[in-house]
């Protein structure tokens, strides 16, 4: 018996992956199915449940956050509100200065230029 050639094997794969994902698709279409993907998504349209349910497997997958109740937050002092400034657009320099005075006024520790 001769070994597979690499054509042959691909065509196999892409043969059973046709297959397997039209008797998922099969399987997903009954009515159990759709009511218990209706119960753990909320969704009621098949292709709203499928992605709910590839969301579920995703979260599933992803690592969970370790929260701890008494971490330490940097930069926890720091201000963080902030405002863009075109002051280069400005010829006249009291106006860009009367710019920056404004938003500092109105409580912006940062400015983005």
């Amino acid at each position: 018996m001769r070994a597979p050639t690499p054509l042959r094997q691909t065509l196999n794969l892409w043969i059973s992956l046709l297959i397997l994902g039209g008797l998922t698709f099969f399987i997903l279409r009954t009515p159990p199915a759709r009511a218990w993907m209706w119960s753990q998504t909320g969704e009621e349209a098949f292709a709203a449940q499928v992605k709910g349910m590839t969301d579920r497997a995703g979260d599933l997958l992803r690592p969970r956050l370790k929260t701890e109740p008494d971490a330490e937050i940097r930069y926890a002092d720091v201000n963080p509100f902030g405002v863009n400034v075109f002051l280069e657009q400005e010829a006249d320099p009291a106006k860009r200065e009367l710019a920056v005075k404004m938003a500092s006024e109105a409580g912006y520790h940062w400015l983005r230029q």
